[in-house]
Protein backbone atom coordinates (compact mmCIF):
# COMPACT_ATOMS: atom_id res chain seq x y z
CA UNK A 1 0.00 0.00 0.00
CA UNK A 2 2.99 2.11 0.09
CA UNK A 3 2.72 2.73 -3.53
CA UNK A 4 -1.05 3.42 -3.44
CA UNK A 5 -0.59 6.53 -1.28
CA UNK A 6 2.16 7.71 -3.55
CA UNK A 7 -0.03 7.24 -6.60
CA UNK A 8 -2.93 9.02 -4.89
CA UNK A 9 -0.69 11.92 -3.94
CA UNK A 10 0.68 12.14 -7.48
CA UNK A 11 -2.85 12.14 -8.88
CA UNK A 12 -3.90 14.94 -6.55
CA UNK A 13 -0.82 16.92 -7.47
CA UNK A 14 -1.50 16.48 -11.21
CA UNK A 15 -5.20 17.33 -10.76
CA UNK A 16 -4.22 20.49 -8.90
CA UNK A 17 -2.08 21.62 -11.82
CA UNK A 18 -4.96 21.19 -14.26
CA UNK A 19 -7.08 23.82 -12.55
CA UNK A 20 -5.00 26.01 -10.27
CA UNK A 21 -6.96 28.28 -8.01
CA UNK A 22 -4.83 31.17 -6.95
CA UNK A 23 -5.78 33.22 -4.00
CA UNK A 24 -6.28 36.86 -4.83
CA UNK A 25 -6.80 39.31 -2.01
CA UNK A 26 -8.46 42.71 -2.32
CA UNK A 27 -6.91 45.03 0.24
CA UNK A 28 -8.59 48.34 1.06
CA UNK A 29 -6.18 50.51 3.05
CA UNK A 30 -6.99 53.04 5.79
CA UNK A 31 -6.76 55.84 3.18
CA UNK A 32 -9.30 54.05 0.92
CA UNK A 33 -6.74 52.88 -1.58
CA UNK A 34 -7.54 49.50 -3.21
CA UNK A 35 -4.82 46.95 -3.94
CA UNK A 36 -5.12 43.45 -5.42
CA UNK A 37 -2.41 41.03 -4.39
CA UNK A 38 -1.72 37.31 -3.97
CA UNK A 39 0.21 37.94 -0.77
CA UNK A 40 -1.31 38.75 2.63
CA UNK A 41 -2.59 42.32 3.14
CA UNK A 42 -1.22 44.85 5.63
CA UNK A 43 -2.61 44.52 9.19
CA UNK A 44 -4.50 47.86 9.10
CA UNK A 45 -6.45 47.14 5.86
CA UNK A 46 -9.69 45.34 5.18
CA UNK A 47 -9.20 42.05 3.34
CA UNK A 48 -11.64 40.51 0.88
CA UNK A 49 -10.88 37.26 -0.86
CA UNK A 50 -11.55 37.30 -4.63
CA UNK A 51 -12.33 33.92 -6.11
CA UNK A 52 -10.72 33.34 -9.46
CA UNK A 53 -12.47 31.02 -11.86
CA UNK A 54 -10.65 27.89 -12.90
CA UNK A 55 -8.91 27.77 -16.26
CA UNK A 56 -11.14 26.61 -19.13
CA UNK A 57 -10.71 23.11 -20.44
CA UNK A 58 -9.06 22.58 -23.84
CA UNK A 59 -12.51 21.89 -25.35
CA UNK A 60 -13.86 25.15 -23.94
CA UNK A 61 -10.78 26.98 -25.21
CA UNK A 62 -11.26 25.55 -28.71
CA UNK A 63 -14.95 26.48 -28.65
CA UNK A 64 -14.14 30.01 -27.47
CA UNK A 65 -11.45 30.33 -30.16
CA UNK A 66 -13.95 29.19 -32.84
CA UNK A 67 -16.56 31.69 -31.58
CA UNK A 68 -13.92 34.43 -31.60
CA UNK A 69 -12.87 33.61 -35.16
CA UNK A 70 -16.50 33.60 -36.24
CA UNK A 71 -17.03 37.00 -34.62
CA UNK A 72 -13.93 38.31 -36.37
CA UNK A 73 -15.22 37.02 -39.74
CA UNK A 74 -18.62 38.60 -39.09
CA UNK A 75 -16.97 41.89 -38.14
CA UNK A 76 -14.80 41.81 -41.28
CA UNK A 77 -17.85 41.09 -43.46
CA UNK A 78 -19.73 43.95 -41.80
CA UNK A 79 -16.81 46.31 -42.32
CA UNK A 80 -16.53 45.27 -45.97
CA UNK A 81 -20.28 45.83 -46.49
CA UNK A 82 -20.09 49.21 -44.75
CA UNK A 83 -17.08 50.19 -46.87
CA UNK A 84 -18.93 49.19 -50.06
CA UNK A 85 -22.01 51.17 -48.97
CA UNK A 86 -19.86 54.17 -48.14
CA UNK A 87 -18.13 53.93 -51.52
CA UNK A 88 -21.50 53.74 -53.31
CA UNK A 89 -22.79 56.75 -51.35
CA UNK A 90 -19.59 58.66 -52.14
CA UNK A 91 -19.87 57.90 -55.86
CA UNK A 92 -23.53 58.94 -55.86
CA UNK A 93 -22.63 62.14 -54.05
CA UNK A 94 -19.80 62.86 -56.50
CA UNK A 95 -22.10 62.22 -59.47
CA UNK A 96 -24.73 64.56 -58.03
CA UNK A 97 -22.08 67.25 -57.46
CA UNK A 98 -20.76 66.83 -61.02
CA UNK A 99 -24.29 67.15 -62.42
CA UNK A 100 -24.91 70.29 -60.36
CA UNK A 101 -21.61 71.81 -61.47
CA UNK A 102 -22.36 71.03 -65.12
CA UNK A 103 -25.79 72.66 -64.78
CA UNK A 104 -24.21 75.71 -63.16
CA UNK A 105 -21.61 75.93 -65.95
CA UNK A 106 -24.32 75.69 -68.63
CA UNK A 107 -26.31 78.41 -66.87
CA UNK A 108 -23.21 80.58 -66.56
CA UNK A 109 -22.45 80.12 -70.28
CA UNK A 110 -26.03 81.04 -71.19
CA UNK A 111 -25.88 84.10 -68.94
CA UNK A 112 -22.53 85.12 -70.43
CA UNK A 113 -23.83 84.69 -73.99
CA UNK A 114 -26.94 86.74 -73.19
CA UNK A 115 -24.84 89.47 -71.53
CA UNK A 116 -22.46 89.51 -74.50
CA UNK A 117 -25.37 89.81 -76.92
CA UNK A 118 -26.80 92.69 -74.89
CA UNK A 119 -23.39 94.38 -74.74
CA UNK A 120 -22.83 94.05 -78.46
CA UNK A 121 -26.33 95.28 -79.14
CA UNK A 122 -25.64 98.38 -77.06
CA UNK A 123 -22.23 99.01 -78.67
CA UNK A 124 -23.07 98.25 -82.26
CA UNK A 125 -26.75 98.81 -82.89
CA UNK A 126 -27.92 97.06 -85.96
CA UNK A 127 -28.87 99.36 -88.83
CA UNK A 128 -32.54 99.74 -89.36
CA UNK A 129 -33.27 98.20 -92.67
CA UNK A 130 -36.68 98.86 -94.04
CA UNK A 131 -37.57 96.44 -96.68
CA UNK A 132 -40.05 97.56 -99.31
CA UNK A 133 -43.56 96.69 -98.49
CA UNK A 134 -44.77 93.73 -100.41
CA UNK A 135 -47.04 94.66 -103.23
CA UNK A 136 -50.59 94.07 -102.43
CA UNK A 137 -52.25 91.90 -104.90
CA UNK A 138 -55.93 91.51 -104.44
CA UNK A 139 -57.17 88.01 -104.51
CA UNK A 140 -58.00 86.77 -107.91
CA UNK A 141 -61.71 86.45 -108.32
CA UNK A 142 -62.94 84.91 -111.48
CA UNK A 143 -64.72 87.53 -113.50
CA UNK A 144 -67.66 86.50 -115.59
CA UNK A 145 -67.67 87.96 -119.08
CA UNK A 146 -70.12 90.83 -119.46
CA UNK A 147 -73.57 89.90 -120.61
CA UNK A 148 -74.33 91.13 -124.01
CA UNK A 149 -76.81 93.92 -123.99
CA UNK A 150 -80.03 93.40 -125.61
CA UNK A 151 -79.90 94.90 -128.99
CA UNK A 152 -81.70 98.18 -129.02
CA UNK A 153 -84.44 98.48 -131.40
CA UNK A 154 -83.70 100.92 -134.00
CA UNK A 155 -85.71 103.94 -133.65
CA UNK A 156 -86.82 105.58 -136.65
CA UNK A 157 -85.02 108.74 -137.18
CA UNK A 158 -87.13 111.76 -136.52
CA UNK A 159 -88.70 113.14 -139.54
CA UNK A 160 -87.39 116.24 -140.79
CA UNK A 161 -89.23 118.51 -142.61
CA UNK A 162 -88.99 117.82 -146.13
CA UNK A 163 -88.52 120.90 -148.11
CA UNK A 164 -90.91 120.97 -150.81
CA UNK A 165 -89.99 123.13 -153.59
Amino acid sequence: MKHGGFVLGALLLVAGHGAPAWAVNKCVGADGRVTYTDSPCAPDSRVTRVDTPPLPTPGEQAEARARGEELVRDAQALEARQAADALARRREHDARLAAEQAAQQRQAQQDAARDEAERRGAMYPLPLVVSPAPRYLPPRVPVAPPKPRAAERERPAPMRSFPFR
